[in-house]
Parts: structure tokens; sequence; C-alpha cells
């Protein structure tokens, strides 16, 4: 396995851990973003819904073409299929530490 293909490997993983993870943020973060940004909730969830959706779209058709190209078709261009969990944690811990709720209204509800 070449470098440049263990490179192109961990950028593919980390497209595919993206996506999920923006996702997951801007809808646990509802409102704090309303917060920080002033609109309101009905326009925060729209944008959301939009975001959303350009991902799915791009994850759906846009990465499994990109994928084909970099890496080939090879057999080792399975392990993006693993690897996207270590980097998706990884972005998850970073926005974690970075910006902690300090305001007790923006704890997402469970």
């Amino acid at each position: 396995m070449s470098m440049s293909f263990f490179i192109r490997l961990n950028i593919s993983s980390f497209l595919y851990a993206l996506f999920p993870f923006a996702g997951i943020e801007l809808m646990a973060n509802v409102y704090r973003l309303s917060r920080v940004t002033g609109w309101g909730l009905d326009h925060v969830n729209v944008v959301i819904l939009v975001f959303s959706f350009v991902g799915l779209l791009l994850s759906g058709f846009g990465f499994p073409k990109l994928i084909r190209h970099w890496l080939g078709g090879r057999k080792t261009s399975f392990f993006s299929l693993l690897l996207w969990i270590p980097y998706f944690m990884i972005l998850t811990s970073i926005v974690a530490a970075w910006f902690p709720i300090i305001d007790p209204a923006d704890k997402p509800n469970l």
C-alpha cells in the first residue's frame, strides 16, 4: 500500500464521518444555534433540514463516486468503512472540549 493511497483512504474516511457528525451536532445544538445567531427555532430547523438534505445527497451520490475514483476499486478501500468511526469520535470529542455547554438552557433534550 503506497503512502498516497493511505492518505486518500484516510481523507475518504474523514469525509464519511463529516456529514453524520455535522448533522448530529446541528440537531443536538438547536437551542445554542438559535441563541448565538439570534434566529428563531423555526429558521434554525429549516437550515438544519437543508444541510441534512444536501449532506445526504453528497454522501449518497457524490462521495461514492469520488471514493471509486480516488481509491481505484481496491479491496483495501473497504477499510474506510471502519476508519470513519475513529474520525467521528475524534470530531465529537474536539467539539465537546472546545465548545462546552455553559448555559443550562443549551443542553439537548434527551
